[in-house]
């Protein structure tokens, strides 16, 4: 039922990458979701406003508040489609991971309170009361929750939405809720036990953990987080195919959102066989393919390796010291120039993350190659610049 009604929302779109076909899908699917979530709000408040119940009364207000997630992950996915402007010359995509951190935020207050109503309950356990209208408005509840739950996850993992995944989060949520609620009114005619607030003492701790690693993901996302495997993979499938690319690192992807990402790449070349021309070309070529294949802007940057005899001393004095720091994994761009009659080294030195990992780790690094290169190279202006090995 929940693909069917993903299938319904989709339509005959299939190109999930193209901007305008993944913002109507998302917008349409958010729009379910609100009319579903206000049609249970209704419904439940309704039946408990009738039969005098506080649990389908506390549920259906619940759902009114779902609405408000329903109307944040609309708004996010909307704004997140609109095209680069002046004041966001990357794109606007960053702010459906805002509108989901938003979501989850919703869904981390929801495990909380229930976590504080269970404790509360079980302290001081109230009778619960067992009504069979009762039973069939939080059964279809628990279905049409679940309905959302597996479309909003169909839809999200085809999209790429981490909106629509922060709302399948909340759903799923609520029919854990209403399933304690459930449990509690027909267990407890057969023992005599604070059913209710062990139920909801397990499911709130559920829940907080969903909450806290959506809020952490997100924050992730937004603070900027490594991207796929399969993608780095696929780049450097790219780049070891042509012949002219010898080696190459530093490459850095970043996302600005779903469709919005940018990279760049150090490629080393062997200068002496290659003409500028090829260079260019290849590059371009590069370049086109890793849009083609991932709608990435790649830059690709030329490295030409050790160039003259200042650069080859330079190295081997620079790889005695390395063999004195079991931090430094590997080095590249190295350089030395002659700069208004001075000269002027520079390295990366690539480090191993879980020995080099606080900014001054760096700086007593930093301070220890520049004193050994002073000694044993001469002295001169030296730039080191810390690479880690992720």
């Amino acid at each position: 039922m929940a693909e069917f009604i993903a299938n319904r929302i989709i339509g005959d779109n299939t190109d999930f990458k193209d901007i305008k076909t993944r913002t109507d899908i998302g917008t349409r699917t958010t729009l379910v979701g609100l009319v579903i979530n206000i049609l249970l709000a209704g419904f439940k408040i309704l039946f408990g406003i009738i039969s005098n119940s506080i649990s389908i009364l506390g549920d259906g207000i619940n759902n009114l508040t779902d609405t408000f997630s329903s109307i944040v992950s609309f708004i996010g996915i909307k704004i997140s489609s609109r095209s680069k402007d002046k004041e966001h010359p990357y794109g606007h995509g960053r702010y459906e991971y805002i509108s989901a951190l938003v979501v989850a935020i919703g869904v981390f207050l929801v495990g909380f309170n229930l976590l504080k109503g269970s404790i509360a309950e079980l302290r001081n356990p109230t009778p619960v009361e067992f009504s069979y209208g009762v039973i069939i408005v939080l059964v279809v509840s628990i279905i049409a929750k679940f309905l959302m739950y597996g479309f909003y996850n169909i839809i999200a993992r085809k999209i790429e939405s981490q909106t629509l995944k922060a709302a399948a989060v909340d759903s799923i949520a609520d029919v854990a809720i209403t399933g304690v609620v459930l449990a509690s009114l027909i267990i407890s005619r057969f023992i005599n036990l604070p059913v209710d607030g062990i139920g909801g003492l397990i499911i709130s701790i559920f829940i907080l953990y969903s909450g806290f690693e959506l809020i952490r993901e997100m924050i992730n996302n937004i603070v900027g987080s490594p991207p796929d495997a399969k993608i780095i993979e696929g780049i450097e499938d790219i780049l070891k195919s042509f012949s002219i690319v010898k080696d190459y690192h530093d490459l850095m992807i970043h996302s600005y959102g779903h469709g919005m990402a940018y990279g760049t790449v150090d490629v080393l070349i062997e200068p002496s066989t290659t003409n500028i021309i090829e260079v260019a070309r290849t590059f371009e070529e590069i370049e086109h393919r890793v849009y083609d294949k991932f709608n990435i802007l790649l830059t690709v940057k030329m490295d030409v390796g050790i160039h003259n005899a200042f650069e080859v001393e330079f190295e081997k004095i620079l790889k005695n010291f390395i063999k004195t720091e079991d931090s430094i994994v590997s080095y590249h761009d190295i350089s030395v120039v002659n700069i208004d009659g001075r000269l002027h080294g520079a390295v990366d030195l690539v480090t191993d993350k879980d020995r080099i990992n606080s900014l001054k780790d760096e700086e007593e690094l930093i301070k220890r190659a520049k004193g050994y290169l002073i000694f044993y190279f001469g002295d001169m202006d030296y730039d080191i610049i810390i690479d880690k090995d992720f």
